[in-house]
């Protein structure tokens, strides 16, 4: 489990600095967050481009665009149209040739890959709060037969049955209320073997919900049910962090003066 661990090993690293951030309002975190990246990535760019030679471009494309607006003569107009589009295919590929440099390109993503375990570690769910109902499924091995229990620990209350058959889809949902701030091991029995999920009360945070198992096992995921944190209408923060990033590049590009 390779990506596990690296996965947690990124999200410990960074997770001192951006956890006071969850304090915050979703929105604004994720903007905060999204103004430090998109400025780092922006001056990764500017830094490891040919700024100067960039500025020609842009400058020689607005010269132009500038005469052909003079130009009244149609025919003349179109014979400069033709002169330009040729010029602009050069100038357009000499510009892709800087902006998409595998150095650049990987540079300028390093920062929101390095943070993305991190996003979906803190702000793709809701946390879970004393008071409120959650569950925890349990997939199962395909015509595994029996019944399966929980025993829920103190701080932690169990809704309905505490001993559940498996249903068509091979899963046993359980149901519970948290009583109390604090993570809390659920036990479970299944076929006369113990299994665990640990699950956390928390007004900021939540563990990874989703616990993997090896595919010879009789229980092949532990899951607990977290509902999913909206944070523009019903964007989570992929959608929030891409939004607010296409905005910010192009205002931070401006004030930076980047090509």
């Amino acid at each position: 489990m390779v990506f596990e661990w690296v996965s947690t090993f990124l999200v410990n690293l960074v997770d001192p600095i951006l956890s006071p951030l969850l304090k915050l309002n979703p929105v604004l975190s994720i903007f905060i967050i999204t103004v430090i990246l998109a400025t780092a990535s922006t001056l990764i760019y500017k830094y490891n481009t040919d700024q100067k030679k960039l500025k020609e471009i842009k400058d020689k494309q607005k010269a132009d665009q500038k005469k052909l607006k003079a130009i009244k003569d149609p025919k003349e107009k179109m014979a400069y149209q033709k002169k330009m589009m040729s010029k602009n295919m050069a100038m357009s590929k000499e510009m892709m040739g800087q902006s998409f440099k595998p150095k650049v390109m990987i540079l300028s993503m390093l920062p929101i890959l390095l943070l993305f375990p991190w996003f979906y570690a803190n702000l793709a769910f809701e946390p879970i709060l004393p008071g409120q109902d959650f569950s925890v499924v349990l997939d199962l091995d395909v015509g595994l037969d029996g019944v399966v229990s929980t025993m829920a620990p103190n701080g932690l209350v169990v809704l309905g049955n505490t001993t559940m058959i498996p249903n068509a889809d091979n899963k046993v949902w359980f149901n519970y209320t948290a009583e109390k701030f604090g993570e809390h091991e659920i036990e479970f029995e299944v076929a006369g073997v113990p299994y665990y999920q640990t699950v956390k009360v928390d007004a900021y945070k939540y563990l990874n919900p989703i616990q993997e198992r090896d595919s010879t096992d009789q229980v092949k995921k532990i899951t607990t049910v977290h509902k999913k944190l909206e944070v523009i209408g019903s964007w989570g923060w992929l959608g929030s962090y891409i939004l607010f990033s296409v905005i910010l590049s192009m205002v931070i590009r401006k004030l930076l003066k980047v090509y």
